[in-house]
């Protein structure tokens, strides 16, 4: 489906990659655009381990970076999961020789269409229909009469 706005949820966080955000107890926390495209790929394939090769393939394309550049992305976004959570290691761990992985259940938010929720993860996959404002409501109504 055409311009589909994925959402992530992660134990108490909420990450929202169109947006470049995460969302914890319902304080926002915006962050680079370049940190947003990485922790979007990891949560599209949680606990797979990418080399920095990969990830530079993978989420900038191919673009010439140095290693410094993954390793400073991979930092900042640990160092904002571990100050505003309560997670240990920001859920991003480093895999020795190998390079990193999302270690974390990672479920996934799609909007599909107005009114419906699409929730997803690895064990389960179902629509929630949301319940119209008051506003809305009342089109509803008066279009019956």
């Amino acid at each position: 489906m055409k311009n589909q706005k994925v959402q992530f949820r992660i134990d108490e966080w909420l990450f929202v990659p169109y947006e470049d955000k995460f969302i914890l107890h319902g304080e926002t926390i915006v962050i680079d655009n370049r940190l947003s495209k990485l922790f979007h790929f990891l949560c599209e394939n949680p606990d797979i381990v990418f080399s920095r090769d990969e990830l530079i393939n993978e989420v900038w394309n191919g673009s010439i970076l140095s290693d410094q550049v993954i390793t400073q992305a991979i930092f900042e976004l640990r160092k904002i999961l571990k100050q505003h959570g309560n997670h240990p290691y920001g859920y991003i761990v480093t895999v020795p020789k190998r390079g990193y992985k999302l270690d974390a259940t990672v479920e996934r938010i799609i909007e599909p269409a107005k009114g419906l929720l699409r929730v997803s993860s690895k064990k389960r996959n179902s629509l929630i229909a949301l319940r119209p404002s008051r506003k809305r409501f009342k089109k509803l109504r008066l279009n019956l009469k």
